[in-house]
């Protein structure tokens, strides 16, 4: 294979790679964003084990070109390969994020340990990267953010104590989430505004929440587990309309060692999923997780009901309970409220991204919540979600 140096970088050539320029880097040798800089499409940037950071000469945020591939060691999800920093990145919104990698068109990163202590690891927007086998761990607001028109590809990945959110998706994404792991984290995955994500095939453990479905999501989940939730594994609000499986596509989801209802509905809509399993009474609200069978379901069901045959949830005839006031904060950043709301977490209100720190039945609980965090300097909004339903009848 012919190959020259340059400047001390090894470039290579050859029929494998696709005629690809590799740029090698190594601590104390070509830094990540040296490579960056003369990066062109089709390049892959094998980085070898170490800790980069802004002391070892990165400039953050690492923005990856369209086509580029940074790798690490994919077989240890990045273990040894660890990227640390935070630099301002002015999203499409016009906000400055905190951010350590930015992903562009066509872009990868496999093989990385990536942490951010003042904000999120990656952003992705409106972009189409394939992000597999790497480790998203300490940051202070998430792991990953998928904004826009994404077509991302998330695989395989590990997300670990990050301190809201491992993963975040908002607007119109509509990733593949598949194979990864999320682990230990106050929520594992926020879904938001009107994103359509398929979700499969992905560990959920530990977590204090694992699943928050806001606005008008309607992701699809197959083939999850869902293990040991603190609180609830599923939340929904608004108008989010999940899909948990249907008649003729079952959902495959499992939801084990809880000791709280794994679904809690405070949305407007029933949900209702085919194909799952669970070990005990697992619903609060209006949600139904039912077996194979293609059964119509009504909001309740008793003992004459032919759901009851063969779900391993009771829905109780009462009225839905709905918290109808949002608090949302907005010109702020996650990691100035977290602190105090460790259950903060982005979200979108009228095309602009703000922070919900709560949500309340009555309007005097937002209404003081709103002035304390005024009288601290916060830009506050409360918004109304829908009303609550009437009483199911018997």
């Amino acid at each position: 294979m012919p190959w020259i140096w340059l400047l001390g970088v090894m470039l290579v050539w050859g029929s494998a790679a696709a005629n690809a320029t590799v740029l090698r880097v190594a601590p104390g040798k070509l830094t990540i964003s040296q490579a960056l800089d003369t990066a062109e499409s089709g390049t892959v940037i094998m980085i070898a084990p170490g800790i980069y950071s802004e002391r070892t000469g990165e400039n953050f945020p690492l923005l990856i070109p369209i086509g580029v591939t940074l790798q690490g060691e994919v077989t240890q999800n990045g273990e040894r390969v660890i990227i640390q920093g935070s630099g301002k990145f002015f999203s499409s919104t016009g906000k400055s994020e905190d951010v350590t990698i930015v992903l562009g068109k066509n872009t990868k990163i496999s093989g990385l340990t990536i942490t951010n202590s003042q904000g999120y690891g990656v952003w992705i927007e409106g972009t189409n990267p394939l992000v597999v086998g790497n480790t998203f761990t300490g940051s202070a607001v998430a792991g990953m953010v998928i904004s826009g028109n994404s077509q991302a590809q998330i695989l395989n990945n590990y997300f670990y104590k990050n301190q809201a959110t491992g993963l975040i998706l908002l607007d119109l994404a509509y990733p593949l989430v598949k194979g990864n792991t999320f682990q230990d984290l106050n929520l594992g995955l926020n879904i938001d505004s009107h994103s359509v994500p398929t979700i499969q095939n992905n560990i959920i453990r530990y977590c204090l929440n694992g699943v928050v479905i806001t606005g008008q999501a309607q992701p699809v989940f197959r083939d999850n587990q869902f293990i040991e939730t603190k609180s609830y594994a599923i939340i929904l609000r608004e108008q989010a309309r999940p899909d948990f499986g249907t008649v003729n596509n079952l959902g495959g989801n499992s939801f084990s060692g809880s000791k709280t209802p794994y679904f809690n509905n405070l949305s407007s809509n029933q949900i209702v999923a085919f194909g799952n399993q669970t070990n005990r009474n697992t619903t609060s609200s209006h949600t139904a997780i039912v077996g194979t069978k293609a059964t119509k379901i009504a909001p309740k069901s008793s003992a004459s009901d032919p759901v009851s045959s063969f779900s391993s949830v009771s829905l109780p005839n009462t009225e839905l309970k709905l918290l109808i006031y949002a608090v949302y904060v907005k010109h702020a950043q996650v990691s100035q409220l977290i602190s105090l709301f460790p259950n903060a977490m982005v979200s979108t209100y009228q095309g602009e991204q703000v922070i919900r720190v709560g949500s309340f039945r009555y309007q005097e609980n937002a209404q003081n919540l709103k002035l304390k965090l005024q009288q601290s300097g916060f830009d506050i909004i409360i918004v109304q979600l829908p009303k609550p339903l009437p009483k199911s009848s018997s």
